[in-house]
């Protein structure tokens, strides 16, 4: 079992859009950090290339952790819905995503279900526990390995970008895992946010998922889980008490040395996980292969 783990695409897709848009509430900010840095450091065409070499790998599954777009304008996240499908040419069921805090900026994106309808296509749920109204977590059960997607994304007030899954999720979670076809299998937990290496309780607050250690309770009672996220623009693994726990970079990242852009392989093989980073040398157009773990 073969799953590319991409996110942070961050497509900026402004076009026509009126000013007083971008001018108006949280998107003010971002729209500013745009101007001053964000648009320089992500370039749609690494993104492209990122997918390409994604393609190549012939993944059984592709994975996205969010933040495709930058300000949750819905011709943004309709681009980058573009750009994945003409880049992986795969099946719909072979994709799964969910949101970032940037595909949630405002409040009414969230109450409309702006992401959700652009993205239903690749939002199917095998949920086992029966049919039921809320979108989250997603669950997609594959051989060996049952798919968890978990919604990090509400919107904040300026300068803060945490996350939370919150309490009806956290026992949709429960539920979730108590059920036998996804108890006997391992389980891949997607979600935006990290859920370790925040430097302390404020960085939590202003940037982490401020509910991790109630995630963290649940997913540890299973105790074959890897909890794949983005929204730190770099590589990162952590082991914690039996969790392993593995970042990816932006998959748009125009950097060099450290902060260049790239995905994830994750593979499944008996009882093991195996991850290696594809991180994507732009002065040389190749892609490098490093394991994590």
């Amino acid at each position: 079992m073969l799953i590319a783990h991409v996110s942070d695409l961050h497509v900026l897709a402004l076009r026509g859009v009126p000013l007083r848009t971008l001018l108006r509430g949280k998107r003010l900010q971002g729209y500013a950090n745009l101007l001053i840095r964000r648009r320089r450091e992500h370039d749609v065409a690494v993104a492209r290339r990122v997918l390409q070499d994604v393609r190549d790998r012939r993944p059984d599954m592709v994975v996205i952790t969010g933040d495709v777009s930058n300000l949750s304008l819905e011709q943004e996240l309709v681009t980058a819905r573009e750009i994945i499908a003409s880049e992986l040419r795969i099946d719909d069921e072979a994709v799964t995503i969910v949101p970032g805090n940037h595909d949630a900026y405002t409040h009414d994106v969230v109450r409309d279900g702006t992401f959700e309808r652009v993205y239903a296509r690749w939002q199917r749920s095998d949920d086992p526990t029966g049919p039921t109204q809320h979108r989250y977590p997603l669950v997609r059960l594959l051989p060996d390995v049952a798919i968890v997607g978990l919604s990090s994304a509400v919107p904040r007030g300026p300068f803060i970008a945490s996350g939370e899954v919150g309490a009806a999720q956290l026992d949709r979670v429960r539920r979730l895992l108590e059920h036998p076809a996804i108890r006997r299998s391992a389980v891949l937990v997607l979600v935006h946010h990290p859920v370790v290496g925040m430097l302390g309780p404020v960085h939590r607050w202003m940037r982490g998922l401020r509910d991790a250690d109630q995630l963290v309770t649940l997913l540890r009672r299973h105790g074959d889980v890897l909890v794949a996220h983005g929204h730190l623009h770099r590589q990162v693994f952590h082991r914690l008490d039996g969790l392993l726990i593995s970042g990816v970079t932006s998959a748009s990242l125009r950097g060099h040395g450290r902060h260049r852009a790239g995905y994830q392989i994750i593979e499944r093989e008996g009882r093991t996980w195996r991850i290696t980073a594809r991180t994507y040398d732009a002065n040389r157009d190749v892609f490098e292969s490093t394991a994590v773990c």
